[in-house]
């Protein structure tokens, strides 16, 4: 693929870049709405085509598969998740970890339920490496924000990890329901804050007996 000015070329064919962009909104649009109304078991790259106009042979231009299509999307998701986690608890180091863990939890319940196909999107994935690589990256993301104000006997692993617990519990409620209710967000902030709690008793104990 090369690019000049406003005019690509991608698998031998020429075009311009503001129509790709257009025609590729309009394939993600529908994606979403399809997502949204049926979820992505039932999706199909010729679903797309009827609803969206844009031709099949258009979009396997860009992406081999429906997976392709999809891990796309769910990457983007991914990454505006991770930046409505971290700017929630962002400014907030003399805040107790406690604290910016519900900070953290509210700001992923409210993006996903304000934001269905995103949502659709990161629970329902991996799709391909392309949204894999992006919730590892999310997740070191985060990590970094919350490590100025979470205590040092507890490491980046076990933080990590917390991610994961709450992730899961949000994960569970959503599939579920097709939201995260408040009861939900709760349980998946008392999972994590007990996570850390025990794991800081432990290197406590450990630091102590050593």
């Amino acid at each position: 693929m090369f690019a000049k000015d406003n005019v690509i070329e991608f698998r031998g064919k020429v075009t311009n870049r503001t129509n790709v962009r257009l025609r590729l909104g309009l394939v993600f649009d529908t994606v979403s709405e399809l997502l949204v109304k049926s979820g992505p078991d039932s999706l199909s790259i010729p679903d797309i085509e009827e609803y969206s106009g844009v031709p099949k042979d258009e979009i396997f231009q860009f992406y081999s598969d429906k997976h392709a299509l999809l891990s796309a999307m769910a990457k983007r998701s991914m990454e505006a998740l991770e930046r409505a986690i971290s700017s929630s608890v962002a400014g907030k180091v003399n805040s107790d970890w406690r604290e910016l863990i519900v900070f953290g939890t509210d700001a992923a319940v409210s993006f996903c339920n304000e934001n269905p196909s995103a949502a659709q999107l990161v629970f329902a994935g991996p799709f391909g490496s392309e949204d894999r690589a992006a919730h590892d990256e999310a997740n070191s993301a985060i990590v970094a924000a919350l490590r100025p104000s979470i205590p040092t006997p507890i490491t980046d692993e076990s933080i990590a990890l917390m991610i994961q617990m709450d992730f899961s519990c949000l994960r569970y409620g959503y599939l579920r329901d097709s939201e995260i209710s408040d009861e939900i967000a709760v349980e998946a902030t008392l999972a994590s804050i007990a996570y850390l709690e025990g794991r800081q008793s432990i290197n406590l104990r450990s630091a102590s007996a050593s």
